[in-house]
């Protein structure tokens, strides 16, 4: 394959938009390799299916149930026997991403993606970007702790002072 950086950390596919062309200004390069990708980070299995045998093996509910068990007497299996052990949430509220201010979860999505690549590329992180829609701090709490269980490590970022503080 391609890549527009070479060697075994490359990362950007070509595409068939030109979104490294020297006669784009670099923000609309910018907005191509977004869309030419779908985003910038995507989320990949670490054992592939090849036969309805690697499925079942996968998906074996009597092995599924052994380590359940095995991780309710010890959570910390979960650690090794899941992918929270490698896994990092990337969240914000989108009220001070980057700068621009309060602009929303949605419109901060491809800031949390940006910064999910930085961490898988440089730090081998797997990092899911998380942008939550409240901005009431205690909610906003309330939301991570329901979902934490499955991270390893939450990196809260771009939340607007003071209610960073408050959250952290």
């Amino acid at each position: 394959e391609n890549f527009y950086i070479q060697g075994v950390e490359g990362w950007v596919k070509h595409s068939p938009l030109d979104y490294v062309s020297k006669f784009n200004s670099f923000e609309d390069n910018s907005i191509e390799i977004h869309r030419a990708h779908q985003g910038v980070c995507h989320i990949n299995p670490k054992v592939s299916l090849k036969d309805p045998e690697s499925f079942q093996i996968i998906m074996n509910k009597k092995h599924q149930r052994e380590i359940a068990e095995m991780i309710i007497k010890d959570p910390q299996i979960a650690y090794e026997a899941t992918c929270k052990g490698n896994l990092c949430a990337i969240i914000s509220n989108g009220t001070a991403i980057l700068g621009f201010g309060d602009i929303g979860a949605e419109a901060g999505l491809p800031v949390m993606e940006g910064k999910s690549v930085l961490f898988k590329q440089l730090g081998g992180v797997d990092v899911m970007p998380i942008c939550i829609k409240e901005k009431n701090p205690e909610k906003v709490i309330k939301i991570i702790k329901r979902f934490a269980p499955s991270f390893a490590a939450i990196n809260l970022e771009d939340i607007k002072a003071p209610d960073c503080f408050k959250i952290e």
